[in-house]
């Protein structure tokens, strides 16, 4: 994302940008709640590379995440396939460094 705007000191990016007013207005509550970073204007200096900072994840999550998950609509479980397509685009070779970004925390 090449341009960046700067709105209320949130730089916003050519993505958010490309929105229609509701879905902006949408995107912008949800970046709230992640001390309002676009995540499409994030550097890779803006990262962490350090263990410590990766989320705690069981084999157990993994799999959940991966294959079975449940319907929010329908409470019933299916396969969840675009899931499996982030995971074949990772054991590809497509994905070459994993990083974090350390936000605080607005849940405890």
């Amino acid at each position: 994302m090449a341009a960046l705007e700067a709105t209320h000191a949130v730089l916003f990016s050519d993505y958010y940008k490309s929105l229609e007013a509701n879905v902006q207005a949408r995107y912008r509550q949800k970046i709230s709640k992640c001390e309002n970073i676009d995540p499409y204007v994030l550097k890779k200096k803006d990262f962490s590379y350090e263990m410590k900072d990766l989320p705690c994840v069981t084999e157990v999550d993994i799999s959940n995440y991966l294959v079975a998950q449940t319907s929010f609509y329908t409470r019933k479980q299916f396969k969840n396939h675009k899931s499996m397509e982030a995971h074949n685009f990772c054991t590809s070779g497509c994905v070459h460094d994993l990083g974090v970004k350390v936000i605080k925390d607005n849940f405890g």
